[in-house]
């Protein structure tokens, strides 16, 4: 993840470091580890005071910056946190539990005075371990991709699946809203790319590779 204004890059990785990178000096600034357990995914809270990493050991970790210091730590899932989403004051969590929550969180006040508060408000129910999960632009619908590959798309609204998926043949490494929400793409470890309509939940294309797709983005 980049800081808003581009003077940072925030790195997580198996080996269980947070690393910190300024883009100006071109030069590691820190290196930051939680537990030996690998993290697997950060993002910044608005006003890039803190950032949230998630962590194969169930946790999730709050670092702030200006202190150099864990902040915080969410203790919400029975297995890897495998991927996190923030907006609105709302963190969205997947794991290998076969879960996503959804916690509201009201912010520290001051960083590094009070900590975050976390009330769960929702549970979206899997069969198997979730390994990715995205938000639509106005964060109303959530599509998570699970380790079988499906891919499972859920109003936020109201907490319930619309579509659950079946369209690759290994783990969902990655899952977007199109731009304008009408489409999903999805990406596996079966080299796959699919496209997926949200209204009907049909597969739409599909276009395979030999390597696994890990991630991706749109261009607008």
């Amino acid at each position: 993840t980049v800081s808003r204004n581009g003077s940072s890059v925030f790195t997580t990785s198996q080996d269980s470091t947070l690393k910190m990178f300024s883009k100006e000096s071109k030069m590691l600034q820190r290196s930051i580890s939680f537990s030996n357990m690998a993290l697997s995914s950060c993002l910044l809270l608005p006003g890039d005071a803190t950032v949230i990493t998630s962590s194969w050991d169930n946790n999730v970790y709050f670092y702030s910056i200006a202190f150099g210091r864990r902040q915080d730590t969410l203790m919400g899932h029975d297995d890897a946190v495998s991927k996190i989403c923030w907006h609105d004051n709302r963190l969205y969590s997947a794991s290998w539990d076969s879960t996503v929550k959804v916690w509201s969180g009201v912010p520290a006040e001051m960083p590094g005075t009070k900590r975050h508060h976390f009330d769960l408000l929702a549970e979206l129910e899997h069969d198997v371990s979730v390994d990715t999960i995205s938000l639509n632009a106005a964060s109303t619908l959530l599509v998570s991709g699970t380790k079988e590959g499906t891919v499972n798309i859920w109003d936020l609204t109201t907490a319930t699946l619309m579509h659950q998926i079946p369209c690759h043949s290994g783990i969902v490494c990655d899952t977007a809203f199109s731009p304008d929400s009408r489409h999903v793409l999805s990406t596996g470890t079966d080299g796959c790319l699919n496209v997926i309509d949200v209204q009907t939940g049909m597969l739409i294309s599909s276009m395979t590779s030999d390597e696994p797709q890990r991630c991706f983005v749109w261009d607008g």
